[in-house]
């Protein structure tokens, strides 16, 4: 590790699957400071299109239910209910990430806005790691269904993009391998 200490953040952030998080989990005010450092992506125009929804608990089984319900609409296998069912479930902590652009801005498109929300996960993602706690962004086939979306959309434009699973990270963790890949970057040369 360098001196830099905000770099050295930067490049140990890794995604820790559910199976290596364990409790204690991030308290509502944890989640607050998180999306509060959301805040600091580039935004044009402050429009912050995107939202954070943590999901209690003691609400887990509903959202199991809306997950077997979606897959029950592709398949009647018990077992694959059942997997469908536990993703609901799996790790200490899950919060929903919800993209929510501004239709009514001419000036900032849905991509622009876009790129906007996905640099806000990754300040929330880094702000998580800042006060102690390892996470990881997960998608799924859930995410395609109109009633889970619906379980947490507040407008038509909304949608869930994922799900963050968040805790502290188990002693076994696979530690964050120094990352020694050349950074995609090229220089533009018009010929």
């Amino acid at each position: 590790m360098s001196d830099n200490v905000l770099m050295d953040a930067l490049l140990s952030r890794r995604s820790l699957k559910p199976k290596y998080l364990t409790t204690p989990t991030p308290t509502l005010e944890v989640l607050t400071h998180a999306a509060r450092a959301a805040l600091r992506a580039p935004d044009h125009d402050s429009l912050t299109p995107y939202r954070f929804v943590a999901i209690r608990e003691e609400d887990r089984e509903k959202l199991a239910d809306l997950f077997e319900a979606a897959a029950r609409q592709k398949t009647t296998d018990e077992e694959k209910l059942a997997k469908a069912r536990s993703k609901a479930k799996k790790g200490p902590q899950l919060v929903a990430f919800i993209f929510s652009p501004k239709k009514e801005q001419d000036e900032v498109s849905e991509t622009e806005q876009l790129i906007t929300a996905g640099a806000a996960l990754e300040q929330f993602l880094l702000a998580l790691k800042a006060q102690g706690f390892a996470a990881i962004v997960l998608s799924g086939s859930a995410l395609n269904d109109p009633e889970v979306q619906a379980a947490f959309i507040q407008s038509p434009s909304e949608r869930v993009l994922a799900w963050i699973t968040c805790g502290t990270a188990k002693e076994d963790a696979p530690q964050a391998e120094k990352e020694t890949r050349d950074g995609p970057l090229s220089v533009w040369n018009l010929v």
